[in-house]
């Protein structure tokens, strides 16, 4: 069916790399693009963050096979929209105390904190919560919750906005870039770590999202290294905007203009792609074969699957990385079979890949050790 209908890229720029170089997902996405432009099919790309370099790759992939418009949105294009939607958020400056900022904020506000690392995230909480009387005014997110703790977090979250999204003043969420897209909640103030321009704008976006007055906070965890996560010159060009535009409002396109990124694609990985879908030859052994010496396709998801180890079901369920999983895989020496039950890992979890090692056993996934889980909080690796 896909082939008979137009097909939607939405939030497009989660499929670039956070850091530059060779991007695997970014590669797959492209090749299913290109296949895609090859039958005809209409594709519609859409983001908040396309930057000119990523939309000339893109031109470049498919302009054999399809026209390509790049259509940028322009303050005008939609007076109706702009003056319903109207917003001003003021880049306030920088803060050396996150807990003491948000604190005070929290008496007039609700107020949104994302942090470039899960410990990040966890340590404001922690310090956060030694100040909060009423533990129902503050929501932690982050990717390394259970199945289990994401659900009351988010049904908690829920509860905290009114018809239009917005947060009720005195909340306070502090999250992880898991916010940067697919999460529709609107805030009074932002108080972030400093990232690239696209993480920086994304988040932004969560700040009186229907319209109104906003506050922009920023912060760095260490002067020395402005964050491990991304490429230190994008981080660093978002800090020098931000510092320049201190006490002006925040103007989203003039600071993704600094944002330069170099994509690198697989290119074996792309030609192989696009050989599978062009010719019926190939069998599922081959596409098998291919699994193995990659690995995967997309090595930079959370593919692997990890259970409390007294509890082992759904609800403890934690997704890791395939180095995250090693680690503890090391430690426990424990998988989950499809039986829910708890069976030694005989083999070296260091060697080959993981992920298909767990398959071919049959099984859903490792232990993590009950004492690395604090409920609410998270899996500490």
């Amino acid at each position: 069916m896909i082939y008979s209908a137009a097909v939607f890229f939405d939030e497009f720029h989660l499929f670039a790399p956070a850091k530059e170089g060779q991007s695997r997902m970014l590669t797959v996405s492209l090749a299913a693009l290109k296949m895609l432009a090859e039958v005809g099919v209409p594709v519609i790309i859409i983001t908040a963050t396309m930057n000119d370099q990523l939309a000339q790759l893109i031109k470049d992939e498919v302009k054999k096979e399809a026209e390509v418009l790049y259509e940028k949105y322009c303050e005008g294009d939609d007076n109706e929209w702009e003056t319903q939607n109207k917003k001003e958020v003021v880049v306030v400056g920088k803060t050396s105390c996150v807990h003491e900022t948000t604190l005070e904020l929290k008496k007039e506000k609700s107020v949104l904190i994302v942090a470039n690392t899960v410990s990040t995230a966890i340590q404001i909480f922690e310090e956060l919560s030694k100040h909060i009387e009423n533990k129902e005014d503050i929501i932690l997110l982050h990717a390394k919750l259970s199945k289990h703790d994401t659900g009351q977090a988010m049904q908690k979250l829920e509860k905290l906005k009114d018809k239009q999204n917005k947060v009720e003043k005195g909340k306070i969420v502090v999250a992880t870039q898991l916010v940067e897209a697919g999460i529709d909640f609107s805030f009074d103030a932002l108080i972030t770590e400093v990232a690239p321009a696209p993480n920086i704008i994304q988040r932004v976006g969560r700040v009186a999202r229907m319209g109104g007055k906003g506050l922009l906070y920023y912060f760095i965890v260490t002067d020395s290294e402005l964050d491990g996560v991304y490429d230190e010159k994008h981080t660093k060009a978002s800090y020098e905007n931000l510092e320049k535009n201190v006490g002006k409002n925040f103007q989203p396109l003039e600071l993704l203009k600094g944002y330069e990124m170099e994509y690198r694609l697989d290119e074996i990985l792309k030609r192989i792609l696009i050989e599978f879908d062009r010719y019926p030859v190939f069998t599922a052994q081959d596409t098998q074969r291919l699994y193995e010496n990659l690995c995967g396709l997309l090595r930079e998801s959370d593919i692997i699957m990890a259970y409390d180890s007294q509890k082992p079901d759904g609800e403890s369920e934690v997704p890791l990385n395939e180095k995250q999983a090693k680690l503890i895989l090391s430690r426990t020496k424990s998988y989950i079979n499809e039986r829910n039950e708890i069976c030694n890992y005989e083999l070296n979890p260091w060697s080959g890949c993981l992920s298909l090692r767990l398959q071919y056993i049959g099984a859903k996934g490792i232990v993590y050790p009950h004492e690395w889980y604090t409920p609410g909080i998270g899996l500490k690796i």
